[in-house]
């Protein structure tokens, strides 16, 4: 996972608005869900390698079995594929979002420690030139 640099408050990065949007809504939804009620959910932005800007979303979760990290991002893949599973979903929103950072040329990943949460980020490209009025800043 990105090791921030420094914490940012501001980053200008030439991205489609709605999808990174979509992106961000689908981590945190997913981190609440996932997570015991009561606990906390973070999202940090960071500078990483002085022309990325990460995004991460923490949670305080169950975590993620490491067998699980091949078909993560994959369309249709829940960590519990089970009959009783406990918590619904298609599981095709990790796989949009993919789908979202490669279209940006961008990194999308997780680290997981079982019983403590989950961190998903993403990083995309720091703008390099004046950046249009719809670019996500």
């Amino acid at each position: 996972m990105p090791r921030a640099t420094d914490r940012t408050e501001e980053a200008i990065i030439l991205a489609d608005q709605d999808r990174i949007g979509q992106v961000m809504l689908n981590l945190i939804s997913n981190a609440v869900k996932f997570s015991e009620q009561g606990s906390s959910v973070q999202v940090e932005m960071v500078s990483w390698a002085q022309d990325q800007v990460c995004i991460r979303v923490v949670d305080q979760g169950a975590g993620i079995p490491d067998h699980y990290r091949k078909r993560a991002f994959s369309r249709f893949s829940q960590v519990d594929s089970s009959d009783a599973r406990q918590k619904s979903g298609t599981g095709l929103g990790l796989s949009i979002c993919k789908a979202i950072i490669d279209m940006h040329d961008g990194v999308i990943d997780y680290e997981s420690e079982l019983g403590v949460g989950s961190t998903f980020y993403f990083c995309l490209a720091l703008a390099h030139e004046t950046a249009p009025p719809d670019a996500v800043s």
